[in-house]
């Protein structure tokens, strides 16, 4: 009951007033130096609901963000969240920074029966002079972590992190994405990940100018205008040859932010090595593209790149985000379309154990469409 209050006097509030948030100017100082950036990310989990990773204040003063801009964006759309990233200039010396990571929904009334842990940690940083680092976290409802990483993925914070007595906490790190688990180092990073792994491994949020930096210019921008139909809001395509294509929306100020990442997949995409490094995305909008474009050219994986497809199902058997649940559903049938019986009764222990209905539903629908024979059983890792 004192949630749902909370949250209702919450809404009332962000309805009848515009917060007033610092301006460079009061959270500098006086300070006239080099400045860096340090730009929120987010993790779009459904239509109606983002993970984000934001900076809420600078040297004790309240600072717009990722999660207020989107707020903001989504007031009177009903379910639909719009998401907007943000990014603001500190100073280049000591500033004390407050991170948080929320779960933020479209309508209060979603946030109110929704998953509404968080983490928040106030630390003391000393950004370099014009670099740029991002608010990095992983939430969950046993564990949930948080960090400053800079542009290559190189933590450069301590990994704070809180979780439930009796959690596994190693297996958790596991699940962090390769630019992530550089956060678990204590030294930066002395393998640089290739460009298609820097491409694969974009946050939304990022800014262009950020995405240009890793990755060079696009081969061509393409500009879509705003669809009455759809109600989808004008985006930015920009186009990176065999490694896809990226969509930015505009954020707080008019400037670019990522908010697709679409890997494309050629005849050379197929190989064992290849796969396992397309299947380790933790996005799960990405995994969904991934699995749709396996699912077309399913007759170009052999059986070890299909067993990293049961494997990647099994690793999100009990995920209750929606899309990466949409992306192994699609995965299941990419099983069911290599006619290959050797998953058959994988598939039916997916169908039996899952945490959503859909990857339930998926599973054993492809488990149905698969002959029983003698072939040896896939086995899932321990």
């Amino acid at each position: 009951m004192r949630k749902t209050i909370i949250l209702l006097i919450s809404a009332f509030l962000l309805a009848s007033c515009a917060p007033q948030y610092a301006k460079k100017e009061s959270y500098f100082g006086g300070y006239s130096g080099d400045s860096a950036i340090i730009v929120d990310t987010s993790e779009r989990q459904s239509i109606s609901k983002a993970f984000m990773y934001a900076v809420e204040e600078v040297n004790g003063q309240e600072v717009e963000n990722t999660i207020t801009a989107t707020r903001g964006a989504t007031y009177g759309q009903g379910s639909n969240l719009i998401t907007r990233g943000f990014q603001r200039e500190v100073p280049a010396n000591e500033v004390t920074l407050k991170l948080v990571a929320r779960v933020v929904y479209a309508a209060p009334v979603q946030a109110m029966f929704g998953d509404d842990f968080s983490i928040e940690k106030t630390i003391t940083f000393s950004p370099k002079p014009k670099q740029n680092y991002l608010v990095k976290g992983f939430l969950s409802e046993e564990y949930t972590a948080l960090w400053l990483e800079d542009s290559m993925g190189n933590k450069q914070t301590e990994l704070y992190e809180e979780y439930e007595a009796g959690v596994d906490v190693e297996q958790y790190r596991k699940q962090l994405a390769p630019s992530q688990k550089a956060a678990i180092s204590s030294t930066d990073s002395d393998e640089e990940l290739s460009k298609q792994e820097k491409f694969l491994n974009l946050s939304e949020g990022e800014s262009a100018s950020l995405i240009k930096g890793k990755l060079g210019e696009p081969d061509s921008v393409k500009e879509t205008a705003y669809s009455f139909w759809s109600r989808r809001k004008p985006y930015t395509t920009y186009f990176y040859g065999s490694l896809g294509e990226l969509q930015l929306i505009k954020g707080a100020g008019g400037s670019l932010y990522l908010y697709r990442v679409i890997p494309s997949l050629d005849k050379g995409s197929f190989s064992p090595a290849e796969v396992e490094k397309l299947l380790s995305v933790k996005n799960g909008r990405t995994i969904r593209d991934i699995a749709e474009k396996l699912y077309n050219q399913v007759d170009e994986l052999s059986q070890e790149s299909l067993d990293l497809v049961a494997d990647k199902v099994w690793e999100e058997r009990n995920t209750e985000k929606s899309y990466m649940a949409d992306g192994a559903a699609w995965l299941c049938k990419v099983l069911a379309k290599s006619q290959n019986s050797r998953y058959k009764s994988f598939l039916k222990e997916v169908s039996v154990t899952a945490a959503t209905s859909k990857l339930k539903g998926h599973a054993e629908n492809s488990f149905e469409l698969l002959v029983e024979d003698n072939s040896q059983q896939y086995t899932p890792p321990s």
